[in-house]
């Protein structure tokens, strides 16, 4: 079994968990679990000093989705939840990679052709060089390994050494524990490339305002400059990343105003129908603006595969249904589009457009309205 361990109990200068800022309308430790889950991960062990709030709520979203989510007060409890054979997968208290890093510790690309649930992932410690500008300003959250190397906050192993976790107190930091018992029984350290090393690649959620810096940077990283030469197209492209910015849309956004669009679109006709072709080209101007938002808001959600989060939580319940039915036994979760690559991101080209399309459906309404004896 793969499982993902995580933890929520480190806090910010001003008091905040580091796990609970939101980084564009998710928090940090949403976007661990979706990366975990993404990589193939069937169970999240979450280290908490209280399983309440966000760790609550997301214990709820992974368990109904099939997976199993263990929130822990201590660290006793996990030489029973993993074997020997397992696959385990660290991330540590307020650090988010992208995919470019994760690719570099595991050697794997996780999406739905390559299926990644059932690829075996290199085992590997992924390590910062000592002089990289996060080691130096926080030496506590990117541990020292030897004289070159730090803790990048990734890590993979096997499952084996979690079994010797008895052998410490209560009060030893079980994540610093395991980087030692990975490293002593031979897991291999990958030093990050400079391409790896990007400012955008390593968030440590330190404080809201270096969340917010890493969340212009990577709206920044997925959206291109509008097209002023299609207005109300343009003016939709930023008022979506403007929303995107501050939380909004992105969850329910795209069902919420594609209903809009067409519930004013048919206003609209009704409107024209009904001897008003003025009022009922506004209204149908609106609708298409309405469609517009509708049409960013689903690509910016794609482009940050939160879209294909929630595909892979619907295809992940509908293959433990069917495993149910025939008697399979465990869950599985396959590999979907991959969360990390959220985190750097990829600039697509815009798409080449002749005029504005909310001109041309204002045009249109007006040559297909009915005419009136």
């Amino acid at each position: 079994m793969r499982t993902g361990l995580i933890a929520a109990q480190a806090r910010t200068a001003t008091g905040d968990l580091r796990a609970e800022l939101l980084l564009v309308g998710r928090s940090v430790l949403g976007w661990q679990v979706a990366l975990l889950r993404d990589l193939g991960a069937e169970r999240i062990i979450c280290l908490c000093d209280n399983a309440a709030g966000e760790v609550l709520r997301l214990q709820h979203e992974v368990e109904a989705s099939g997976a199993a989510f263990h929130a822990l007060k201590g660290f006793a409890a996990l030489p029973a939840l993993v074997r020997a054979e397992d696959e385990l997968i660290i991330l540590a208290d307020g650090v988010l990679p992208d995919v470019a890093l994760v690719r570099a510790v595991a050697g794997t690309n996780p999406s739905p052709e390559t299926q990644a649930k059932v690829e075996a992932l290199h085992k590997g410690v992924a390590c910062l060089p000592v002089d990289h500008p996060l080691t130096g300003a926080f030496p506590d959250d990117f541990e020292r390994i030897d004289a070159a190397r730090c803790w990048a906050g990734v890590l993979v192993m096997r499952g084996a050494p979690v079994q010797q976790l008895s052998d410490f107190p209560a009060d030893a930091d079980a994540v610093s524990v395991l980087l030692r018992l990975a490293l002593q029984s031979g897991t291999p350290c990958r030093d990050l490339g400079t391409s790896v090393l990007a400012p955008q690649s390593l968030l440590l959620a330190d404080s809201a305002q270096a969340v917010a810096a890493h969340q212009t940077a990577m709206l920044a990283a997925v959206t291109s400059p509008p097209d002023w030469r299609a207005p109300t197209q343009a003016l939709a492209a930023v008022l979506v990343r403007r929303l995107a910015a501050r939380g909004y849309g992105l969850g329910h956004g795209p069902a919420i105003t594609t209903g809009a669009a067409l519930a004013v679109m048919l206003a609209g006709a009704a409107a024209a129908a009904w001897g008003a072709p003025a009022i009922g080209l506004a209204v149908t101007a609106i609708g298409t603006f309405a469609a517009q938002l509708s049409g960013g808001f689903t690509d910016l959600a794609q482009r940050l595969h939160l879209g294909a989060a929630a595909d892979h939580r619907a295809c992940s319940a509908k293959r433990a249904r069917r495993r149910a039915g025939a008697g399979g036994g465990g869950v599985g979760l396959g590999g979907s589009a991959d969360i990390a690559g959220a985190i750097g991101g990829s600039r697509r080209p815009a798409r080449s457009m002749r005029g504005d399309r909310g001109v041309a459906a204002c045009r249109f309404a007006a040559a297909h309205r009915p005419r009136l004896n």
